[in-house]
């Protein structure tokens, strides 16, 4: 059976680019992927983006990467909209890909624009991943769902609102090392505590900013992955699991797409050296982190003291480039394990696991990346 792994990575820093397009940031990632490889030559391109017809009046991105950076006719181009884990779902169908031997070098490229619009309404545009019926059809957003969601979440473990601030405090710590952060800046109690409140509970650094961004990986089958890197990174299959939300605050997606991915390689969380996580609030973080059974339920953010998450900043200080963001974490993960990652580092990491879903956890997905 083909293995698959990750053999290069390359990511763009998330911001506000106004002046930039789609097939600017393509370009910009794409072109330092290639420049980090002996060879190049892809056989399919996969991109990830969740919001291009509402945001940028945009469809077909794939093909106008395959034509616009010259990648040749013979050149596969899909896309993945799967809402914020568009991503980890792009890394499903280019495993997948690889693993059936119908590809041998496949691009995984995510791309998001969302700086263009106000606020409110890049709100009301994301609320279409609530459900038709009895979420977005009343006019609730997802700050509404996730302030509800945190409110049960210190209601049931007796919570006050300073466990919660641990969250953007060690994630801006972390983002201000990472040189592709959004918000590069450390803060401290007293900033998060007197921040605007969004929806009560839930204040602003509660919520991972959305911005533009774009990050690119390349997976190559065992074969030809000596002929583009010397990049030891195996990718392990790529769990999912669906729920409804039902506002108790758990996340029993997450819980099931991470066990998932460990049984499949024949690991367990304890075996786990760094993990990267969906944090899109820091009542979400709380919850993913629960869901490992590595601390004891409602507790998920003391683990931040004893194992290494998201040392890029995580959604909440690198940014949260939608549907683009399983691409970072891949890409982030990527530069752990091969020692490359430009920002907080730690030694001796051997397996990653990245958890990446939709923005409140219907969808999750996991995969485990391992130095072979």
């Amino acid at each position: 059976m083909v293995k698959v792994f990750l053999t290069a990575a390359s990511t763009f820093k998330v911001g506000r680019h106004y002046n930039m397009g789609f097939g600017d940031l393509a370009a910009e990632v794409i072109s330092s992927l290639e420049s980090s490889v002996r060879s190049s030559q892809i056989d399919a391109v996969v991109v990830a983006s969740a919001y291009p017809e509402k945001t940028g009046d945009q469809v077909m991105l794939a093909s106008k990467v395959v034509t616009q950076m010259g990648l040749g006719d013979r050149v596969m181009g899909l896309r993945t909209e799967q809402g914020d884990a568009s991503g980890l779902v792009a890394l499903a169908v280019g495993y997948s890909l690889v693993r059936a031997g119908l590809a041998n070098n496949v691009l995984l490229l995510g791309m998001e624009k969302q700086s263009e619009f106000p606020s409110r309404r890049l709100n009301d545009i994301v609320a279409q991943n609530l459900d038709e019926v009895y979420a977005h059809g009343v006019g609730l957003t997802n700050h509404a769902v996730a302030a509800i969601l945190m409110r049960e979440h210190m209601k049931r473990y007796g919570h006050d609102y300073e466990y919660y601030a641990s969250w953007p405090i060690t994630m801006h710590e972390n983002g201000k090392q990472n040189p592709h952060a959004y918000l590069d800046f450390k803060v401290n109690l007293e900033t998060v505590k007197s921040a605007q409140v969004v929806s009560e509970p839930l204040r602003l650094f509660d919520l991972a900013p959305r911005a533009d961004g774009a990050a690119a990986v390349l997976l190559s089958s065992d074969e030809f992955a000596p002929k583009v890197s010397d990049s030891r990174v195996e990718v392990g299959p790529v769990c999912s699991s669906t729920i409804r939300v039902d506002y108790e605050p758990r996340l029993l997606s997450a819980a099931n797409s991470m066990r998932y991915a460990l049984d499949a390689v024949g690991l367990s969380m304890s075996d786990v050296d760094l993990f990267e996580v969906h944090d899109s609030y820091s009542v979400m973080a709380s919850m993913i982190l629960e869901e490992t059974g590595l601390t004891p339920p409602g507790r998920g953010l003391e683990l931040l003291q004893h194992i290494p998450i998201n040392l890029g900043g995580g959604l909440k200080a690198r940014g949260y480039p939608g549907g683009a963001t399983g691409i970072y974490q891949l890409a982030e993960m990527y530069g752990h394990l091969t020692g490359t990652f430009q920002g907080r580092k730690v030694e001796n990491v051997e397996v990653g696991l990245v958890q990446g879903m939709s923005d409140l956890g219907e969808t999750s997905l996991a995969t485990v990346l391992r130095v072979m």
